[in-house]
């Protein structure tokens, strides 16, 4: 319903952030890392990403800074038992990339370390997404490489209006070992 917001930057607290977009400020639920990210950002004009969570009792707007953070959160809030509170605990903790990785290494124990997690829900986690995270485009195979460079040359390119389906059949070509500015450049001169 609400795909992304564009606008000022106008308020930060621990758990939200509020985006002024045409004189409506738009209260977007987040995890600590992106807060803690956005806060040199605070009176600025930002874009970020959202998801709409319709409760029986409330209308919740999750915001993020770029379209891998919303489809992690889409895959875990897909998980039984594991709604926003706890995506956002686990965010908190590990970036999406490393999100997939643990799936994909089976570190179960890493995810207790998210506020919430126990090692049963943990267990659910990987089990039910084992599966999804291979059908995604570029994530599989960098999960197996274990390197993140990818996965940020992907956030980087998003920001500046590529869409992953456009990149992503590029970055798969590319040297996994570059680093982030010559993934992107490489991918730039590529398209």
């Amino acid at each position: 319903m609400i795909y992304s917001l564009n606008g000022i930057l106008s308020n930060l607290e621990d758990d939200f952030f509020v985006v002024n977009c045409a004189g409506v400020g738009f209260k977007c639920k987040s995890d600590l890392k992106t807060i803690s990210e956005l806060q040199k950002f605070s009176g600025e004009k930002i874009n970020v990403f959202t998801i709409l969570n319709i409760r029986e009792n409330a209308w919740d707007l999750f915001g993020f800074k770029d379209k891998i953070h919303v489809e992690c959160f889409k895959m875990l809030t897909s998980v039984t038992g594991v709604g926003p509170k706890v995506a956002l605990a686990i965010f908190s903790e590990f970036y999406p990339d490393e999100v997939f990785s643990i799936i994909a290494t089976n570190k179960i124990n890493n995810f207790t370390r998210a506020s919430g997690v126990g090692e049963k829900m943990a267990k659910r986690i990987v089990l039910e997404l084992k599966e999804k995270i291979k059908k995604l485009p570029v994530f599989d195979q960098e999960i197996n490489n274990n390197n993140n460079n990818k996965f940020k040359a992907i956030s980087a390119l998003e920001v500046l209006g590529y869409s992953a389906k456009e990149i992503s059949p590029i970055l798969e070509k590319l040297d996994s070992s570059l680093s982030v500015e010559d993934l992107i450049k490489q991918t730039l001169k590529n398209i």
